[in-house]
């Protein structure tokens, strides 16, 4: 009886590490995202600073690809431009405020999609938040 109590208390603490773990993998995963800000440049008043923080699904994940896109309803979105770079999750830089204006009769919604390569070598996207604004 006091080993089927100690497989048991085993067996117990086996299943409470394998959930604890599959806990775990799923909270990483459901952090993974994008966070775009689009501000007026404090100098040069004809530029904007962009930057465009991600949390990817993994740490080994590498950033190939950022797309940036003007939000239009019912059409399709306009696709403004793409920059690919390093291994960083993040992509910061000043454009000219006017790349951004994609509704010349109204408010611009800005948002990008962010191509991320795994370890072993398969792809995802991750969308990041709206950015309203009149450029």
């Amino acid at each position: 009886m006091k080993t089927i109590s100690i497989l048991a208390k085993g067996t117990a603490a086996l299943v409470a590490a394998t959930a604890l773990t599959a806990a775990t993998a799923g909270s990483a995963h459901a952090a993974a995202g994008c966070r775009l800000y689009v501000e007026p440049h404090q100098i040069n008043q004809t530029n904007v600073l962009v930057e465009n923080s991600c949390q990817p699904r993994s740490a080994t994940d590498t950033l190939y690809r950022t797309t940036y896109y003007g939000a239009d309803w019912p059409d399709a979105d306009d696709l403004l431009f793409s920059r690919y770079y390093s291994p960083l999750p993040l992509d910061s830089f000043s454009k000219y405020f006017r790349v951004f204006n994609e509704d010349t009769s109204s408010g611009d919604e800005i948002y990008s999609l962010s191509l991320f390569v795994t370890a072993t070598g398969s792809t995802y996207t991750l969308k990041s938040n709206e950015v309203d604004g009149a450029w």
